[in-house]
């Protein structure tokens, strides 16, 4: 073709995609494709009908050859993309790479990663941080025995009371941005943490020994990508060892499984599904000491670190036309915390105020997602800030409520809103 005018035009191309590898030129056997010896304009439309499946190896055809490089070609598919396993075919102007030399071309490139990838990788990669967000219903829980064991502050209890039973439910929102592939989502996660405790004083100290149960839900939403499901049950015992003076220190043990659950969907709206399960296990540790000041008021300074191992797994996605083997290493994850909380807690009062301050950085090992010859290692490392307020109502001696909010910023992700709500009668 001499010339292409300055009105939208649509073309259509064949390409077979059979052990494709490297670049394939205009003049090879794989692809139709367009010569413009002289001008080009205009916003153009493509449509690919492709037969066969990629190599292993990077691959790209080159489509479209213009003696000026002025027009614009797009394909018309749902997001401009061609989706293979873990692998995503563009239509881009070239850039000088090997796989795309010549500036005023047009090549169908592996230059990303698929719908299916990005839904997989964040099924994976999130895991770790809704189970420390889980871990802190626990959290609050100690927190509660501080602030009701303090000599000055006790409130009297029933004769008969020997232990505590308790129960909090938690709701949070994250907006993210996955590392690898540079695209966002958005997370919601809930769940329902349930648990009894025995206080044993001892002179000037006192310890708490109890058990748990914990059921959690996460949904992902990939907008026109797919979306997914993570639901958890965990079980865990906690010990907290509390002195009059203020020093504390907490330990939490907790194993439990996620069932993970994949519909993502390609660019020509195919479903991709998958399922598998990770076994989890891990604990956590603080340390702090709250310091009484006159009219009630109370500071608490502490130090926090939590450990997860998640097991490996494998699985096959369906339908027979999509299948894809994927395997992941299991994963271990440790997050390190500095707390300060503050608040006012006064002699028979039934309202008790706090707030808090936070940082914390996460550190992950392992991981990596295996599948169509890629190894990616997701993960949502990094240093997060964040604060909270909440208060606690002593509805009589027997019974007390507790609901909190905290709001969490790190570099790739936003909670801006975590929810818990409580409450704890004696027994």
């Amino acid at each position: 073709m001499e010339t292409l005018g300055a009105g939208p035009g649509r073309f259509e191309f064949n390409v077979d995609f059979t052990g494709a590898a490297g670049l394939d030129p205009a003049a090879g056997m794989k692809a139709n494709s367009l010569v413009i010896a002289a001008d080009a304009a205009a916003p153009h439309q493509v449509r690919v009908h492709y037969t066969g499946q990629p190599g292993t190896q990077s691959a790209s055809f080159e489509l479209i050859a213009t003696g000026n490089g002025l027009a614009e070609f797009a394909l018309d598919t749902n997001n401009g993309k061609i989706d293979f396993g873990l692998t995503a075919y563009e239509l881009n102007r070239g850039d000088g790479s090997p796989l795309m030399p010549v500036a005023s071309n047009w090549y169908l490139a592996d230059t990303g990663l698929s719908n299916a990838a990005d839904v997989i990788l964040d099924t994976a990669s999130t895991i770790p941080l809704d189970w420390n967000t889980a871990l802190d219903s626990l959290h609050l829980r100690m927190g509660e025995v501080r602030a009701e064991n303090l000599p000055a502050t006790r409130h009297p209890t029933p004769a008969a009371s020997s232990g505590n039973l308790w129960v909090r439910s938690r709701a949070y929102r994250m907006n993210a941005t996955n590392s690898v592939t540079g695209r966002g989502f958005d997370q919601y996660g809930g769940g329902l943490t349930a648990g009894m405790d025995k206080l044993f004083p001892a002179g000037t100290a006192a310890s708490l020994l109890g058990a748990f149960i914990d059921m959690g839900s996460i949904s992902r939403d990939f907008d026109r990508r797919g979306d997914n499901t993570s639901n958890s049950v965990t079980l865990g015992a906690y010990l907290t060892r509390l002195h009059d003076d203020g020093w504390f220190a907490d330990a939490v043990v907790r194993a439990g499984r996620y069932i993970n659950k994949i519909d993502a969907r390609t660019p020509d709206l195919r479903s991709i599904q998958g399922r598998y399960t990770s076994r989890a296990l891990g604990g956590s540790i603080e340390a702090g000491r709250r310091l009484r000041r006159a009219g009630g008021w109370w500071l608490e300074p502490a130090l926090q670190a939590s450990l997860l191992w998640l097991s490996g797994d494998s699985f096959e996605t369906s339908p027979e036309s999509l299948r894809l083997h994927v395997a992941q290493d299991s994963l271990r994850s440790a997050q390190y915390r500095a707390l300060l909380r503050f608040g006012r807690q006064s002699a028979g009062g039934k309202w008790n105020p706090y707030g808090r301050l936070g940082a914390a950085a996460v550190d992950s090992d392992g991981g990596t997602l295996h599948a169509h010859d890629k190894h990616l290692s997701p993960s949502y490392d990094g240093k997060r800030v964040e604060f909270g307020f909440g208060a606690s109502y002593r509805i009589n001696d027997s019974s007390q409520w507790h609901a909190d909010y905290e709001y969490a910023t790190a570099r790739h992700y936003q909670r801006p809103w975590s929810l818990n709500l409580g409450y704890r009668r004696l027994w």
